[in-house]
């Protein structure tokens, strides 16, 4: 008699696979990830609307309005408001570009009267240093100064910005000043006797005068103040020429009309540019892309004619 053998279930249903059982390992696992990252962020939501409540409650009892409207200024009138002009709207508000290029395409960039920093740019003297050694006569006209005397390198800076005369800073100069009053001619030279025991070198001496006391920019490519020897242990001190002030405002002339209008603008007692104010992301503001280029140009200028002393 035939017996046929059939099949157990086992083998007629096979078992997941290996790979099936890792992946749902991860699937697993990934939903337990996702479940504690939407329970941490609920968490932390509570807790800071919490925090914002009581902080709510805290500043309210002290007296303080929260809300924004009662912030909100008044309408300034225009004939009151600086930025009542409408080139002053204009050329300061955000979102113009265009106004400020019209503007600043009436100067002639290729005559700014920039400095430059490099082995030929002309330079003229501020300062004549004699290092005194014991029993060394003082020259006639110098100033006495001690080595030793931690005083000496403030009254040595006095010096020689007294020799140099007023100056100015220029927008973008590479070394901090840029403008002064003086003609090259009429630097009237500081002359620094300098008591030593022993000479100093001439990286010590740089230290004594270091270009800070010009109120130069620290990180420049070579040195704003030199030192050259003369051979009778003597030191000739020399810095770039500055462009005068008279070339700096002949040369911002085109922008005349433009000062007269701010000038007049400024006089005005409030300042409030055109806007919305009803929430703080549309409080109006300046467009400092657009300004950071031409403003100290103007401001210098507008500084140059109100404070700077001519002869």
């Amino acid at each position: 008699m035939d017996v046929t053998h059939e099949p157990s279930k086992s083998r007629m249903a096979p078992l997941p696979t290996r790979r099936w059982r890792k992946q749902r390992r991860c699937l697993a696992g990934l939903a337990v990830c996702l479940v504690l990252f939407g329970l941490f962020y609920t968490e932390e939501n509570w807790r800071g609307q919490r925090a914002w409540e009581n902080c709510k409650r805290g500043l309210k009892a002290k007296g303080l309005e929260l809300n924004w409207a009662n912030y909100v200024p008044a309408p300034v009138p225009d004939d009151e408001n600086v930025f009542g002009v409408p080139e002053m709207q204009r050329w300061f508000s955000g979102g113009n570009v265009a106004a400020w290029k019209d503007l600043v395409r009436k100067l002639p960039s290729s005559s700014y009267p920039a400095v430059n920093i490099d082995s030929n740019t002309a330079r003229m003297p501020v300062a004549e240093v004699t290092i005194g050694l014991p029993g060394m006569p003082v020259p006639e006209g110098s100033i006495v100064l001690r080595w030793d005397d931690p005083a000496s390198r403030t009254e040595a800076a006095k010096l020689l910005n007294n020799a140099l005369g007023p100056t100015a800073k220029a927008p973008q100069s590479p070394i901090g000043i840029g403008l002064m009053l003086r003609r090259p001619e009429e630097v009237q030279i500081a002359r620094i006797f300098l008591r030593c025991q022993t000479a100093p070198t001439q990286k010590k001496l740089q230290e004594f005068l270091p270009d800070t006391i010009l109120h130069a920019d620290a990180v420049l490519p070579e040195r704003v103040l030199r030192f050259e020897a003369d051979g009778n242990g003597s030191y000739r001190v020399t810095m770039p020429v500055l462009a005068r002030v008279a070339d700096y405002l002949a040369w911002s002339d085109g922008l005349e009309p433009q000062f007269a209008l701010i000038r007049q603008a400024l006089r005005r007692p409030s300042s409030q540019m055109q806007g919305f104010y009803g929430t703080p992301n549309t409080v109006p503001g300046p467009n400092f892309r657009s300004v950071r280029t031409p403003a100290p140009l103007i401001l210098t200028a507008l500084f140059i004619l109100e404070f700077v002393p001519f002869p």
